[in-house]
């Protein structure tokens, strides 16, 4: 009895030992030479000319000179480079009333003053809100002066003792 009884939930751990491995050097072999084959392809296409044909060298002809009067002024001065370009002061602009904007009266980085025509925004919403507002100020005049009337009728009927008081 040299048979040993294994509880069931360690037989598949056993299996898996019983049994080795699949090696896998079939994988990295292809791996390699797949690295190989690239390198080879690289090396070739880095030394190979791709330049075109040489040509005949052209024989050098003298260069025309122009002639130009001298002038005094500014040299234009121009750096082209990577980098950043910071403002000395930069202002945000904030309008006390909101709506759609019509027209813009500045371009962007341009140097602006007190008082300049800055940007124009629809009026249309404000002149409705503004007869409406005229509407009812004369509606609440008219009131008024029914009020005044009123009040002037009932004093001089007071007056006379034609009303109760």
């Amino acid at each position: 009895m040299d048979e040993q009884v294994h509880p069931p939930e360690l037989l598949p751990d056993l299996v898996s030992r019983a049994t080795p491995p699949a090696p896998r050097r079939r994988g990295w072999l292809w791996l390699g030479l797949v690295a190989v084959l690239a390198a080879a392809i690289g090396v070739a296409l880095w030394l190979h000319p791709w330049s075109a044909p040489a040509r005949a060298p052209r024989p050098e002809v003298p260069q025309a000179v122009g002639v130009a009067p001298v002038t005094k002024g500014d040299l234009p001065i121009i750096l082209s480079g990577l980098g950043t370009v910071s403002p000395i002061a930069t202002v945000s602009v904030q309008t006390q009333i909101s709506g759609q904007l019509i027209e813009v009266g500045y371009k962007e980085g341009q140097l602006v003053k007190k008082g300049d025509f800055l940007a124009q925004i629809d009026p249309r919403p404000y002149q409705v809100a503004l007869s409406q507002a005229q509407g009812v100020l004369a509606h609440d005049q008219g009131l008024l002066d029914q009020a005044r009337t009123d009040l002037a009728r009932y004093q001089t009927l007071a007056r006379q003792d034609s009303i109760a008081k």
